[in-house]
C-alpha cells in the first residue's frame, strides 16, 4: 500500500493541464488545508480534488472502476470505508472554512470536453458572484437595473440583449486572462 502514490497521477496531471489551459493558476497539496487538496485557487477561493474511483469509491453506480472488492473484503470494506468518511469530513471542514470544493472522478477525465465546461463554470462561479454583488451596488448608484454577458461564453444572449438596450458601460476585467464585459441599462 506504501507504493500507490497520492499525487502527480495520470487523472490530477490531465485535470491539472485542463485547468492551466482554461487560465486559471493554482497551487498543488496546500499541506496547511485539510484533505491537501490537489488544486488550491486561492484568489477564487475553490478547491479541486481530484479521486480515483476505486480508492474513494465513487457514488455513480454506471461507474465500474468503483466496485467493491469480492475478495479479502474483511480488508476492503472498512479501508474503502474509511476514505470516504474521511473525503467527507475533509470537504466538510474546508466548507466551514469558505472554500468552495469539486470533486473530480477519475472516470470522469476522459470526456475532456464535458470536464472543461464543469471545471470552468465552477471556477468562474465565485468572480460571476463578485460581479453581482458589483453590478448590485453600481445599480443602486445609478437607478437602472444592469445586464452583463461574458463575450466568449453568452453570444447568443448577448446579441439577444443588445438589440433590445442600449450600451452605456464598456469595461475589462484582468483576472491573469482577458475577460471582456459589456454592462449595460435597460433603456
Amino acid at each position: 500500500m506504501r507504493q500507490i502514490a497520492s499525487n502527480n497521477m495520470k487523472p490530477e496531471i490531465a485535470v491539472r493541464k485542463l485547468v492551466h489551459s482554461l487560465g486559471y493558476r493554482y497551487r498543488l497539496h496546500k499541506k496547511g488545508l485539510p484533505g491537501k487538496p490537489d488544486l488550491v485557487l486561492r484568489s477564487r477561493r475553490a478547491i479541486v480534488f481530484v479521486h480515483g474511483c476505486f480508492w474513494h469509491q465513487h457514488p455513480n453506480e454506471k461507474c465500474l472502476d468503483a466496485r467493491m472488492p469480492q475478495s479479502n473484503r474483511d480488508y476492503w470494506v472498512p479501508k474503502l470505508t474509511r476514505n470516504v468518511e474521511r473525503d467527507a469530513i475533509n470537504i466538510r471542514a474546508l466548507q466551514a472554512l469558505g472554500w468552495r470544493v469539486l470533486v473530480v472522478w477519475e472516470c470522469e477525465v476522459k470526456n475532456a470536453k464535458k470536464l472543461a465546461n464543469r471545471l470552468d463554470k465552477f471556477l468562474d462561479q465565485t468572480h460571476a458572484q463578485e460581479r453581482r454583488g458589483q453590478d448590485r451596488l453600481m445599480s443602486a448608484r445609478v437607478g437602472c437595473p444592469r445586464y452583463e454577458a461574458h463575450l466568449s461564453s453568452d453570444v447568443p444572449r448577448l446579441m439577444r440583449l443588445l438589440t433590445s438596450a442600449h450600451p452605456t458601460i464598456v469595461y475589462m476585467e484582468d483576472n491573469r486572462r482577458p475577460n471582456i464585459y459589456l454592462s449595460w441599462c435597460a433603456s
